[in-house]
């Protein structure tokens, strides 16, 4: 852990942070930016200025030269200890955009490919200062017809059945390194966008892919075993938390393909479909949605949800997130890193313990930890690493 400069944390735009103990900011591929700080008030801060509104929680600060700072409105309190001296109670906070997925309704309709009308949804849902920023485009497209359904769930069925020309589905998350912005990214982006760090070799600086190690990776007796316990990346805590668990019920619900059977209504007829994966032993049967649903002869942009590429791009997904898991936790935190970027990992073994699970991942969540230590906060983070 490494300590943070110039740490500001604001809630209803007063400073607070003498009063905060801790700080945790979660980010995951499968949502919003979500957090919560704990507060020691021995000022009445909580009778006085926060007991009958949510007030906003804005967090700033430095690390390693690199500055981050983000705002989020608070979502209750929890937890509260009242004794002579004073209050100590948790203050929760969650993401701007996810306070409008819940809060708004969409009724319009959109046309086009799935990443462009997912665009728009945001936009009318978050207005333009909440960017959503597009790494890679779908291929699926057609039309939908929002009827008065919230924001979160009509932008919810638009991103379950998106696939890329690669047959890979997307995720719509948050980093806190991102300055409140939001991305749309497929696995397939996921797993060639690699975090980099510059080196420096003689008088010129190279970039290479960023390896997430052990603190004591170096040989035993090695003189500067124990010179990188500060250094950015490393950790001392790895652990395989998840390896296929449920391997055989995963098998059963088709995370590796089915046959499928479509029955088209509106033609009264019955297409036999193979497996774009390895199990044919399942068996699908599925009614595919009317291709004449609109006079323009446009498609919803649900007709494909049940095809064998978009059923083989869900399984996918559904195998990466449920595959494996590598957790890491405590480590020096990583100055711009966030979910949705590809690591490697070393853990630095020996002949007797060195580990298969060294590889390439994609970074599925981070927790973002500060806690107050002698006057100063620290920081660290834990991560969960995922790969098929």
């Amino acid at each position: 852990m490494l300590n943070v400069n110039a740490f500001e944390l604001k809630v209803a735009d007063l400073d607070i942070s003498k009063l905060v103990i801790s700080l945790t900011i979660y980010e995951n591929l499968q949502g919003q930016i979500e957090g919560s700080l704990v507060v020691k008030d021995n000022i009445n801060f909580y009778d006085t200025f926060i007991a009958h509104f949510q007030p906003a929680v804005e967090i700033t600060f430095s690390y390693l030269g690199a500055s981050c700072s983000n705002a989020f409105p608070a979502n209750g309190i929890t937890n509260m200890e009242i004794t002579k001296f004073g209050k100590t109670y948790i203050i929760h906070f969650i993401s701007s955009t996810s306070v409008n997925m819940e809060m708004e309704s969409l009724n319009l309709v959109y046309s086009g490919p799935s990443h462009t009308i997912l665009k728009a949804m945001w936009y009318e849902t978050q207005g333009n200062h909440l960017p959503l920023r597009i790494d890679k485009k779908s291929i699926t497209k057609g039309r939908y017809i929002v009827p008065s359904v919230k924001a979160g769930v009509a932008i919810g069925n638009v991103l379950n059945t998106a696939y890329d020309d690669e047959q890979s589905a997307f995720c719509l998350y948050q980093r806190l390194w991102d300055d409140g912005a939001a991305r749309l990214s497929s696995f397939s982006f996921m797993d060639k966008n690699y975090f980099m760090e510059n080196q420096q070799i003689g008088t010129a600086v190279h970039q290479s892919r960023f390896v997430i190690k052990n603190i004591l990776a170096g040989k035993v007796g090695e003189k500067d075993s124990l010179a990188n316990l500060n250094e950015v990346g490393t950790s001392s805590n790895f652990t395989l938390e998840e390896f296929q668990k449920d391997f055989y019920q995963k098998l059963a619900a088709g995370f590796w393909g089915s046959k499928i059977s479509h029955i088209h209504l509106d033609e009264t007829t019955k297409e036999e479909l193979t497996p774009a994966e390895a199990t044919s032993s399942l068996s699908l049967t599925r009614f595919k949605l009317s291709n004449k649903l609109y006079d323009d002869s446009t498609q919803s942009i649900f007709s494909t949800i049940q095809d064998p590429a978009a059923i083989a791009a869900f399984n996918a997904k559904r195998r990466i997130l449920h595959g494996q898991y590598l957790k890491v936790n405590n480590m020096v935190p990583v100055p711009g890193l966030g979910v949705g970027f590809c690591v490697e990992v070393y853990q630095g073994g020996s002949n007797v313990s060195e580990s298969r699970q060294d590889n390439n991942y994609i970074v599925s969540n981070i927790n973002h930890k500060f806690t107050l230590a002698d006057g100063d906060f620290m920081y660290s983070q834990d991560l969960g690493l995922i790969r098929e």
